[in-house]
């Protein structure tokens, strides 16, 4: 009797262990501890701070926070950051898309693989029409003593109106020039030079008329916005594209741009020659790309060169990707002649 009562005292102590062990194992609280290797002791570190086993005989109204409930797919989609830029981009990618894609159609059709670009200002008129209205406004003037001061701007703009045009007539000149040099060339028809512009009113009017006028076909790339936007009367309609967006047609502008004109013009004309010159120094164009800034008196008053190269700015080598020219003959010369020497 007394070795059965003494085995039954020692199943009872062991089975009172077990239990004390499992409870301070559990904690206070009767739940995982995070020292538990169990999934619910690895999740501890998430919630730092509402971790059962470390509030364990401390705060008992801390509670487990409980997790969020499934959602459906389609609305952790639209939760992702990028699902929402995507959609509300659709249209804007659909335009990009098709500003990329529609000029390889339309320059494979028309033969154009190598182009001479034009930038310059859509507000540089003609020497004509600048003319006629300086006259206008000379004539308005008659008798008058007392002019507004409003009307003595208009006629200053006019004035240097008239000073600008020149570039137009040499825009014009230059581009029937290098025309006239590539329709003699002994190459087959897709190898030959076409002039390429932003297909606008001003130097890109210019360039275009003086190419059609010596007998060629001219590439114009215009875009939409609220200005400046109609294409001139000089660009060959199966080599013209009309882009939604900028980065697209200054990427068709230089894609077949063998070489560069760059007259006087505004912020657009300074982005997009200060790019090329970016892309040449950084070696992201596949060739040298010969440059020409035409106007001499309008550049070394618009940007000092030398200044930036004084300040370090740029280097001295940086002024080796252009050149600065004041004829059409001149920059004619160069053009063809850097043409012959690199592609022939």
């Amino acid at each position: 009797m007394t070795e059965r009562k003494s085995s039954r005292k020692s199943k009872a102590s062991k089975n009172n262990s077990a239990a004390t062990a499992s409870k301070s194992a559990k904690g206070a609280a009767g739940k995982p501890s995070c020292a538990d290797s169990s999934a619910a002791g690895r999740l501890c570190p998430r919630y730092k701070g509402h971790c059962h086993g470390a509030s364990a005989g401390k705060d008992e109204s801390v509670k487990k926070i409980p997790l969020p409930a499934p959602q459906p797919a389609e609305s952790m989609a639209l939760d992702q950051p990028i699902e929402g830029v995507f959609s509300d981009m659709s249209e804007r990618l659909m335009k990009i898309q098709r500003d990329l894609m529609m000029p390889a159609f339309v320059f494979e059709r028309a033969g154009i693989q190598n182009t001479i670009t034009f930038f310059g200002s859509a507000q540089i008129k003609s020497p004509e029409v600048a003319a006629e209205a300086l006259e206008s406004l000379k004539k308005k003037s008659e008798g008058k003593k007392n002019m507004s001061e409003d009307f003595l701007a208009k006629l200053k703009k006019a004035k240097m109106d008239v000073k600008m045009s020149r570039y137009y007539a040499d825009a014009e000149e230059l581009a029937s020039r290098i025309q006239e040099w590539s329709n003699i060339l002994n190459v087959s028809h897709d190898d030959k030079f076409y002039i390429m512009t932003g297909g606008g009113p001003g130097i890109m009017e210019a360039a275009n008329k003086g190419a059609r006028k010596a007998g060629g076909k001219t590439a114009g790339l215009t875009i939409l916005i609220p200005d400046e936007q109609r294409r001139n009367d000089y660009v060959s309609l199966d080599a013209w594209v009309n882009f939604n967006y900028f980065l697209m047609r200054k990427f068709w502008l230089l894609f077949f741009a063998k070489a560069l004109v760059v007259f006087p013009g505004g912020t657009g004309t300074f982005d997009e020659f200060f790019e090329v010159v970016t892309l040449m120094k950084t070696r992201k164009t596949h060739n040298y790309i010969p440059t020409v800034l035409f106007g001499k008196e309008f550049w070394s008053n618009a940007v000092d060169f030398d200044y930036m190269v004084k300040t370090g700015v740029i280097s001295s080598k940086d002024l080796s990707f252009f050149r600065l020219e004041d004829s059409p003959e001149e920059a004619a010369a160069y053009i063809t002649s850097e043409l012959e020497r690199i592609y022939f």
